[in-house]
């Protein structure tokens, strides 16, 4: 599969909040409330570009509180770029990144500087899908409404404002590229 065709057919965060369905309020809201810090920019640790793609769907409520994050990281990183995908319009390439065998996302893809793939990341961070995991069973036996586990993985979301995310993907950069 060609990485670097599908990033150049992906839309930056800004077109991809400029789309119908896009909550541009809560987008907006999670980038602004995101905890990016100085020491968390990258660029100490990449060498050379690197390029993520992002696979999601507007509706996709860990969407909605991660995509806003890796946006903003990527923003105050010099040496990355970010662009995103419809999942339910690149199958081809979702089906690649199956998540316990299902259509899980977000899932970012980075990308080296001739567009091969560092590491993926999604479609949570740690924490968050410690609370889904947590819930699995209750969830498949009904003991627990669904909606229910999305509160709880929200107040994480709200609490933590990004750490974990940024946490994770700087500690995943830092093993592959060091």
């Amino acid at each position: 599969m060609n990485l670097k065709k599908k990033f150049e057919e992906g839309k930056s965060f800004d077109q991809f909040l400029a789309s119908p369905d896009a909550d541009k309020k809560l987008y907006r809201l999670h980038f602004e409330r995101a905890d990016i810090r100085p020491e968390d920019c990258l660029d100490d640790i990449v060498q050379g570009k690197i390029y993520v793609l992002c696979l999601t769907e507007a509706w996709c409520g860990d969407s909605l509180a991660i995509l806003p994050v890796i946006s903003r990281l990527v923003g105050a990183c010099g040496l990355m770029e970010l662009r995103i995908l419809r999942r339910d319009e690149n199958l081809d390439l979702m089906d690649r990144y199956l998540t316990k065998g299902g259509r899980a996302v977000p899932i970012f893809i980075f990308l080296d500087s001739a567009f091969d793939e560092i590491f993926h990341f999604g479609p949570r961070p740690a924490p968050a899908q410690e609370i889904f995991e947590m819930h699995r069973d209750a969830l498949k036996e009904d003991k627990i409404e669904k909606l229910e586990v999305h509160k709880k993985i929200r107040r994480f979301y709200s609490s933590d404002r990004g750490r974990a995310i940024v946490s994770e993907v700087r500690g995943k950069l830092q093993q592959v590229l060091r």
